[in-house]
């Protein structure tokens, strides 16, 4: 069968035959074998990413459909293919030369291969900016030294997208490239495994490199500060959206499956009102996550080469992430001391919750990007000093439309923040805002009915509410 010859309806069917056979409820929580991942590559999980000059589909949709249906399935898996996709393949469509991005489509294509992301350093204490690993020019490429850990796929890539500093603006220097090397070229070496709370389909570690990279290896995109980092893995970040409405719907499901089977004595679990209450949150969740999806689908693109708004992915990704989580732990709450457990025939909990809560700390953490939220607002909106931040919100054009919700907290929204508890705190708000705004202005279009709408507001509402209580009790 060619992939490149199916209409998008018969290629998202196709992948989703194979996706079956990953479901998590019985799929092993352990290492993928490489011939699964190379049936997925088959199958086409990674077509939507590559040009179709080297034999992909190159299709932004496509791409995000396929991230909604394999988090469905599998939440481990989503975090997988979405590192070889949008985080590794497609900065290397957009930034790799031609000779590069022929090399490794045909090595992924034919032999299954798959790419690590290498950017963390282990001697950094600030992550990305205060990285020690370094570059120099040499004859004919790059000399790269240094330490990497946390980089998914630590014992299996073939290849390797690494960021590195140049020798000659120090380590004290905020600038950084990145580079792709091939792991059979040498120089790239595993020295410590690590043991997740979840995602087990990934392998952790800590590598060290000491590796030679040919000049065409290097991508073109150059001399980039720490939020150009984060541009890059920006990309990834509207992903978050597809992934929580597919596995959000998944929990729905099966938690509804779970309470309407389990007997009490006054009936099943489902005629207790609190259990009603937790499974409304979980639908909330899923909606919220529906309408970000459709704005990711419909109104950005990651074929783009810069975000032009990283507000948007910025907000997706964090609140994303944390619905996903909230709506795991209400499942296992549901699921009780049977949920506790991985491997129960009646539900996921266990395997859900450990991966849902990797989401805020992956992929940049939430109360950082929480804290940066509240930046970009500011210098969007470019505020006078003695402006109430509840003003803020009302003249941001991604808050504006939701500025009701703060109402009866608004006092608690008097100032511009001070320090980092306010700015994560009003980054958090900021999130839930724009969420509510885009369900006023697209909820019908995602397909959300007039019920649905109104309880994912309130639900923003809520979360709202107890981000600004975060003030009233802290120690500042």
């Amino acid at each position: 069968m060619q992939l490149t010859d199916l209409s998008s309806v018969e290629f998202l069917q196709h992948v989703e035959e194979t996706l079956r056979n990953f479901d998590c409820q019985t799929y092993p929580c352990e290492h993928m074998p490489r011939a699964d991942w190379q049936q997925l590559v088959r199958a086409g999980v990674m077509h939507p990413i590559i040009p179709r000059v080297y034999g992909g589909r190159e299709s932004h949709e496509e791409m995000g459909r396929v991230m909604e249906r394999v988090a469905y399935y599998n939440l481990s898996l989503a975090m997988y293919v979405v590192t070889q996709s949008v985080i590794i393949g497609r900065n290397v469509v957009v930034f790799g030369s031609d000779a590069l991005q022929e090399e490794v489509f045909t090595d992924i294509l034919i032999n299954g291969a798959l790419m690590g992301f290498a950017v963390l350093d282990p001697d950094a204490a600030s992550g990305v900016s205060t990285m020690k690993t370094l570059y120099e020019t040499v004859e004919g490429g790059y000399h790269i030294y240094g330490r990497k850990h946390w980089q998914e796929f630590s014992t299996t890539a073939d290849w390797w997208l690494i960021v590195a500093k140049d020798k000659n603006g120090g380590i004290a220097g905020d600038k950084m490239d990145l580079f792709v090397h091939r792991t059979i070229d040498g120089g790239w070496r595993n020295t410590e495994t690590y043991i997740p709370l979840g995602l087990r389909l990934i392998d952790f570690g800590l590598n060290e490199a000491d590796v030679f990279v040919p000049e065409y290896r290097r991508l073109s995109i150059r001399h980039l500060n720490f939020e150009g980092i984060l541009n890059l893995i920006g990309s990834s970040w509207s992903q978050f959206a597809a992934m929580g409405a597919g596995f959000l719907q998944r929990v729905y499901e099966s938690a509804v499956l779970y309470v309407t089977q389990r007997q009490t004595r006054a009936g099943t679990l489902y005629d207790l009102g609190y259990v009603r209450y937790r499974l409304r949150v979980i639908a909330a969740s899923r909606d919220i996550c529906r309408v970000l999806f459709y704005y990711m689908l419909n109104k950005t693109d990651i074929r783009e080469p810069l975000i032009a708004d990283l507000f948007i992915q910025q907000a997706t990704k964090t609140l994303c992430a944390d619905l996903m989580f909230t709506g795991a732990n209400h499942y296992l709450e549901l699921c009780g001391a049977e949920g506790y457990r991985t491997g129960a025939k009646t539900n996921f909990a266990a395997t859900a919750m450990s991966d849902a809560r990797a989401f805020s700390i992956l992929g940049g953490a939430n109360d950082l990007l929480c804290a940066m939220l509240t930046q970009y607002c500011l210098r969007a909106t470019k505020p006078a000093s003695d402006a109430p931040f509840h003003d803020v919100i009302r003249q941001f054009s991604h808050t504006t439309h939701a500025a009701d919700l703060i109402g009866d907290k608004q006092e608690l929204l008097g100032k511009q923040p001070t320090g980092n508890l306010e700015q994560v705190v009003y980054g958090k708000v900021l999130a839930r805002l724009f969420a509510a705004s885009l369900i006023r202005t697209f909820g019908r279009e995602a397909g959300l009915s007039g019920e649905e709408q109104t309880v994912s507001i309130s639900r923003c509402k809520t979360e709202i509410d107890a981000e600004l209580d975060v003030l009233t009790f802290s120690p500042d």
